[in-house]
């Protein structure tokens, strides 16, 4: 997940991934791997079997030569070639094909991989106050959490799309200046001078994306000389000192 973005991206908080990154260990990696080679070996003598008793003696020499022939299908290719010469010999050639799918398949192995799911509640938007935030309604409504509810607001709410200017990328880390790409605010850049988030009109401090495995923390400049990027209150801000909020992007389609 960690490259520089070349076209527009949203930002949503993304508080429920988790810190760790989910492997398979060597040992379930073994045990799988054994598993589906058993099933090969009775996916091979179900093969022979759909064929019929008469034809089985045959059916395991050439599933055996098969077998040895291994991934190499040049070497099959050549088998098949020399073996089974004649038009009437189709079947054989199915049959050494069929068993050669089953020896060059693989095991599935579980995929940890961490999806992450934005939601509307979750999403950057442009709030009525001029500040930018999460747990902001579409069109027509706000979010009161008092209420813990979204109620009727004479506002207009957009999401947040923003492009890198001037952007570098090290080591999956990356960043630059902020311009904002939507149409609402276009042009200006996402920055904060107080801590609260805002579109300004001019460039002021980079903001640098560190690549956490499964989300982003996201801090004005860096680490060693900024603030990392928080919610207050359904605000965006930059607070020293701070947790920092986990964050993830959902690139555009139409840039």
């Amino acid at each position: 997940m960690g490259y520089l973005r070349k076209n527009s991206f949203l930002i949503f908080l993304d508080s429920d991934a988790p810190t760790e990154l989910q492997t398979t260990s060597l040992d379930e990696i073994a045990e799988i791997e054994s598993q589906h080679n058993q099933a090969k070996v009775q996916r091979v003598e179900d093969l022979i079997k759909a064929r019929g008793q008469a034809d089985e003696e045959r059916l395991r020499e050439i599933a055996q030569n098969v077998q040895e022939a291994g991934t190499d299908e040049n070497a099959l290719k050549e088998y098949i070639r020399t073996t089974f010469r004649s038009t009437s010999e189709k079947p054989w050639r199915d049959f050494a094909w069929a068993v050669h799918e089953v020896v060059i398949s693989k095991a599935t192995l579980p995929n940890n991989q961490y999806v992450p799911w934005r939601t509307s509640e979750s999403t950057v938007r442009f709030r009525s106050d001029g500040y930018l935030g999460v747990n902001v309604a579409l069109a027509g409504t706000r979010f009161d959490s008092e209420q813990g509810q979204f109620v009727a607001d004479g506002s207009t709410q957009t999401s947040l799309w923003v492009k890198v200017v001037e952007g570098w990328a090290k080591d999956g880390d990356w960043g630059g200046y902020l311009q904002i790409s939507c149409r609402t605010q276009k042009g200006k850049y996402i920055d904060s001078s107080n801590g609260w988030v805002t579109p300004v009109s001019s460039r002021q401090d980079k903001v640098t994306f560190y690549d956490m495995g499964n989300y982003y923390e996201i801090w004005q400049k860096d680490r060693e000389s900024g603030r990392p990027l928080t919610v207050e209150g359904g605000c965006l801000r930059f607070t020293a000192g701070a947790t920092p909020g986990k964050w993830n992007l959902q690139d555009s389609t139409w840039d």
